[in-house]
Order: C-alpha cells, then sequence, then structure tokens
C-alpha cells in the first residue's frame, strides 16, 4: 500500500506538474487553515471575521503564486500568442497550479466557514472568475494569433475555430447564470439541467478519444478547472443550504477535511514521508555516465552560430529526465540540436524566403560553402551531392554514395527556397571521423576490426568501406562498415564492439552450424552460457546466463543477421524514497539557483563499464527550461554533474 501512495505523490515529480513554489504555497496554505479552524472554537474569537479576511489572505497569496509562475514562464518561454497557440505548453504549469492549488485551497476554505459567513457571494463570484480566465485567454490566442499571422490559417480552419469560441462563450455564459439564478433561487428543473451540463462536459473532456479523433488535454485543462469549480460551488452551496442535514455533520465534514489536510499536506511530516521511509523505488533505467553531453547553452551557441537569431531565442520544455534534443525556438526559426552529437536537425524556417532563385550548381557549391564555412569537415571520398526540386523548393542532398541496407535516407539535406535555407538537418556520416570527437574509434581501429571479422567468417579479403554513422542521444552511437560483397557490419562507435553482423550465406565457406558459432564468437558471446528464449521461423533468441544481454539470429532478405543488446531488467532498488530526498537535499545544498521544480528517479549508473546503484536528480531552474542533471551514488551520495564531466 505504501508503494503505491509513494508511486501517487511522485507522479507530481515524475511528469513536473507543480512547481516547488507552488507545493510550499498549498502546503503552508492548508496547515494555515487547518489551525485557524482549530482557533475558531475560542469563544472571543469571531469566525465570521476570521474566515471572510482568512478567504481574502488566501486568494491573495494564490495570485501571487500564479504570478510567480507567470514570471517563470515569461523568463523562459515566449509568451506570445504564436505559440500560445501553437504549443500551449506555457499555460500548463499555471492552470495546473489553478487546478491542484486555487480549486483544491479555496474548496477546503468553502468547507471550512459557517454557514450563514458574510462575502459568500463574493468569494463565488471571485473564483468563478479567477478560473474562467484561462479559458477567455485561449481565446484571446486565438484572435492574437490570427492578426499577427492571417495566412497561417486555412479559411475552413478559421470557419471552425469561430464556431467553437462561440459554443464555448455561449456555454460559459448559460453555466453562469444557471449557477447565479440557482444561488439566489435554487429549481429542481434548473439544477438539473447545471448538473448534466457539468457533468456531461466533463465526462466529454476527460473520456479516452475515440478512433480517429485526438484530444489535446493541455488545452482542454482550463475547460476542466472551470467545471470542477462550478460544480463545487454549487455543491457546496446546496449542502449549507439543505435542512435535511444536520449541522452536527456539517461539523464533523469540517473536522474530518482539516485532519485530512494536516495528515497529507503538511510540510513538516506528513502521509507522504511516511511512505517514502518504509517503501522502495523499482529501478528500470540506466543512464551511462560517459561525459559527453552539451548544456544547453552550448546547444543556443552551436544553433545561433549557424543560424544567427534577430529575436530572443528560447528553448522549449521536456518532461523527458534529460534533453536528447534540445528544441529551440525563436520568431525566426525552430530548431534541435542533439545533446550528445552536436549536430542540427529538423531546422524549419518561419518566415517568407528572401533574395532570387538560383541555380542547382550554386545551390550545390552554396550548401557545401554553408558546412565548411561552420567548421564541418567533409570526407574527401565516397561522398555525393545530389539537387531536385520538391514542392518548389530545391533539394540539396548530401549523402554517402554507398549506404547501409537500412540507411538509405542517411544524408545531410538542404531545403532551398530563393536564397532562403528553409529547412536543414545534418548527419554525421558525411563527416570525418577525426572530426566527430563522440566516435572513440579510429579509421585505423576500423580496419584492423572489419579485417579480423572477415578473417574469422573465413571470407576472401574485401574492400569496404564506411557507410554511415550514428551518433544519437537517444539510441548511442554506431559505425556501419559495409563490404562489396554486401557483408555488413556495425560496431558501437564508443567501445569498438561488434553490435550486429549481416553476411549472405554463399560469401563464405562456412557450414551453417560453423557460421552461427562463429557470428556468435564475433559478438563476444560464450555458447555454452547461452539458453535459447524464443524460436520462430527462421529466428532464434538466446540469452546469457545472467540475463544482461539478448542474443539473435534471423534470416532476412537472404542474409543471415546476427545482433545482441543489452537487457535493463527492472529491479527492486536497495534504498527507499527517503535516501532520494537526502540525494535530492545534498545536491539541492550546492546548486547554485532557484529550484523551480524537480525530479528524483532511481537508475543504474554505468561509469567506465562499472554500473553502480544511483539517484539521478533533475533540476529545472526557476526562469529556464534547461534540466540540470545530477547523478548521485546511493551509497556514497557522491554527486556528478551529467553536463560538467
Amino acid at each position: 500500500m505504501s508503494e503505491i501512495f509513494s508511486h501517487f505523490i511522485q507522479h507530481f515529480d515524475r511528469y513536473f506538474i507543480l512547481s516547488r513554489q507552488s507545493v510550499l504555497i498549498i502546503q503552508w496554505s492548508s496547515v494555515c487553515l487547518a489551525v485557524l479552524y482549530a482557533l475558531t472554537f475560542h469563544p472571543k474569537i469571531s469566525r465570521e471575521r476570521v474566515w471572510f479576511y482568512s478567504g481574502i489572505l488566501l486568494r491573495a497569496v494564490l495570485l501571487a503564486g500564479i504570478t510567480v509562475e507567470l514570471v517563470h514562464q515569461v523568463q523562459s518561454t515566449h509568451f506570445s500568442a504564436h505559440y500560445l497557440i501553437s504549443e500551449e505548453s506555457e499555460l500548463l504549469p499555471i492552470v495546473h497550479l489553478l487546478m491542484y492549488g486555487y480549486v483544491l485551497l479555496t474548496a477546503f476554505h468553502y468547507i471550512l466557514m459557517p454557514q450563514e459567513q458574510r462575502g459568500k457571494g463574493m468569494f463565488y463570484t471571485f473564483d468563478l472568475t479567477v478560473v474562467t480566465l484561462p479559458v477567455i485567454q485561449l481565446i484571446f490566442s486565438f484572435f492574437a494569433f490570427w492578426n499577427i499571422s492571417p495566412d497561417a490559417m486555412a479559411g475552413e480552419d478559421i470557419v471552425s475555430m469561430l464556431c467553437f469560441i462561440t459554443v464555448v462563450l455561449l456555454l460559459l455564459i448559460s453555466m453562469n447564470v444557471l449557477f447565479f439564478k440557482m444561488y439566489w433561487k435554487p429549481r429542481p428543473v434548473f439544477i438539473g439541467v447545471f448538473y448534466a451540463g457539468v457533468i456531461g462536459l466533463l465526462v466529454w473532456v476527460l473520456a479516452a478519444p475515440s478512433a480517429g479523433v485526438t484530444k489535446d488535454y493541455g488545452r482542454l485543462l482550463p475547460f476542466t478547472v472551470y467545471l470542477t469549480m462550478a460544480g463545487f460551488l454549487m455543491t457546496h452551496h446546496l449542502f449549507h443550504r439543505s435542512d435535511r442535514i444536520r449541522q452536527r455533520t456539517k461539523s464533523f465534514l469540517a473536522a474530518a477535511t482539516a485532519a485530512g489536510f494536516i495528515v497529507f499536506l503538511n510540510p513538516v511530516y506528513n502521509a507522504g514521508d511516511a511512505a517514502f521511509a518504509v517503501s522502495k523505488p523499482i529501478a528500470e533505467d540506466s543512464v551511462d555516465n560517459v561525459g559527453e553531453h552539451i548544456t544547453s547553452d552550448q546547444a543556443e551557441r552551436i544553433l545561433t552560430s549557424f543560424f544567427p537569431a534577430e529575436n530572443p531565442i528560447y528553448l522549449t520544455e521536456t518532461n523527458q529526465d534529460l534533453h536528447y534534443f534540445y528544441r529551440f525556438k525563436t520568431e525566426d526559426y525552430e530548431a534541435e540540436v542533439d545533446e550528445v552529437s552536436r549536430l542540427i536537425t529538423n531546422y524549419q524556417y518561419l518566415k517568407k524566403p528572401e533574395g532570387r532563385t538560383l541555380t542547382e550548381e550554386e545551390y550545390r557549391k552554396k550548401s557545401l560553402d554553408f558546412l565548411s564555412a561552420h567548421g564541418r569537415k567533409i570526407k574527401t571520398q565516397g561522398i555525393q551531392t545530389t539537387v531536385r526540386k520538391e514542392n518548389g523548393q530545391f533539394v540539396v542532398e548530401i549523402a554517402p554514395k554507398t549506404q547501409g541496407t537500412k540507411h538509405e535516407d542517411s544524408g545531410t539535406v538542404f531545403y532551398w527556397e530563393k536564397d532562403t535555407i528553409m529547412g536543414f538537418s545534418e548527419d554525421p556520416s558525411i563527416y570525418q571521423l577525426e572530426s566527430l570527437p563522440q566516435v572513440h574509434m579510429t579509421e585505423k581501429d576500423i580496419v584492423k576490426a572489419s579485417k579480423a571479422a572477415f578473417r574469422t567468417l573465413q571470407m576472401p579479403d574485401q574492400t569496404f568501406e564506411i557507410t554511415n554513422t550514428d551518433i544519437n542521444s537517444l539510441i548511442g552511437s554506431s559505425l556501419t562498415v559495409t563490404a562489396n560483397n554486401g557483408t555488413e557490419l556495425i560496431f558501437d562507435a564508443v567501445s569498438g564492439r561488434l553490435m550486429k553482423i549481416r553476411v549472405s550465406p554463399d560469401s563464405t565457406v562456412l557450414t551453417k552450424t560453423e557460421l552461427q558459432k562463429k557470428l556468435f564468437s564475433l559478438l563476444d558471446a560464450d555458447t555454452s552460457k547461452l539458453r535459447q528464449i524464443d524460436k520462430s521461423e527462421g529466428n532464434l533468441v538466446f540469452e546469457n546466463s545472467e540475463g544482461t544481454f539478448v542474443y539473435t539470429l534471423r534470416n532476412e532478405e537472404g542474409m543471415k543477421e546476427a545482433s545482441f543488446y543489452g537487457q535493463g531488467s527492472a529491479k527492486t532498488f536497495p534504498h527507499t524514497y527517503r535516501d532520494g530526498q537526502t540525494a535530492f537535499k545534498k545536491v539541492a545544498a550546492a546548486y547554485n539557483g532557484i529550484i523551480y521544480k524537480k525530479r528524483v528517479k532511481p537508475v543504474i549508473a554505468v561509469k567506465d563499464g562499472v554500473t553502480y546503484n544511483a539517484w539521478l536528480v533533475i533540476i529545472q531552474p526557476f526562469g529556464s527550461n534547461r534540466h540540470d542533471v545530477y547523478v548521485v551514488n546511493a551509497d556514497t551520495y557522491e554527486a556528478v554533474n551529467l553536463y560538467e564531466q
């Protein structure tokens, strides 16, 4: 039970739902309201005055919290109508605070208030206005975006959006009119219509989408907040007006709610802390501590050296532990920079092209000159450049002449329109190996390892070349060597170990059984310690005795393919969640800056081939979307910054 409760609490950290500032506001406000409730039993204290002024103060504190969230968003994102309409993530922290802070705490305040509290109608009106603002903001952001970019939307989209806005406004007006009509004079018919509307709309907003229909829950969250608040306020109003419910029952409900808030939300020691002290998490992920990740500042410098930005450039938010790809946006363009390879991908220019249309030869030359001017060292041999016209743009593709079987689309691509680069993605396959610091193998190492593999497979001397280079923060780095007889060798670019082999049985004199043994030996697998775990038509799957590696043999398009991959199995971590909080405090004590959000998760860390238990501490600083990541040894609490090794 404690594990389930711990997982529920961790959900808010795991998905960066609430900032630390918002959590502290919610926790301390809950404690203050509960303490006030206890004090109001003193005969010399006026309950009505206490709850009236505390209500005003509570809403002031919550609005201050919303202001803090807004300041963070303005500093960390392009807080304009353009990105509100296209991403909507800028509003999410504010809407999350409204949902889990404003609605929750004002509901707590209402429950604790006496039945005949003066000013209750004022609070109702104010709260409904506050939770309506995000919905109104959605409407204004659409018109602002339409004003800035009138040509960005098709006529049909504009008409459908205007119809949607009309429906939303009519629903808001109708719900508010119904609410205040029932506030003064409740009628069963109006009550039924109101609750049918609230429940029906909530079901539509929260229900899973059907086939072929998608829902943007980020944009629908403001409606959820409004409907939840409106539904609660009406329920609270009718509950306190009812003569059928005893006053003792109402008092018991208020006391039980106050006790529950103290137990679960007090910031000193709550039920979550108690669960963290005994429950142990599951370690499902591993992190390779290679120290080759670049910071967001380095990524931004790389991007702006290629494409200078006239307007402020912003790092977009991510829910991943690491960024993997830094995604940047400005009013001029958007692009990604790989965290490990440092290459630019998915660049898109967002404005109209300028200049004159050039010839194919001029586009070819400008593309090559562009790469050379920015320090990219292109291979002198084995590279071809093609130019084609596609959708009114000239596409220049620079790629290896011979490509691996699975890498037909590898290459650096330019999309030119007039004299402007409208799109750009680069691929490491066209660059010299010595210019790629993430590749730890030299060409001499590759030649030696390839020749040794061909000898093991009893093949005659082969001519071969490197046909593909992958450097990717998500899937790792690899080099593909292709021989003239079609044999492919794929090496890990860091360790130099063979990861995959594709060979035609006709290209070797080995028998089927001998070939299988040789392939396993090239993958450093001890066949005496392998056990078969799966078998299908033409495919065999093996696992080593420790269960750490899986080896596969399969026939594909007349080729015999052997490969292996590490198997990270989930296991119970030998430390509790409380130890993870200790690791976070260790990092926070030395952290330079204000911590906005944080996440702590158990991982298996790998450093120079040695594995150990560790806590991955992810910190998002206030006013920025970057993630500072620390690997904290779970036994010694030694902390290492993943980006500063």
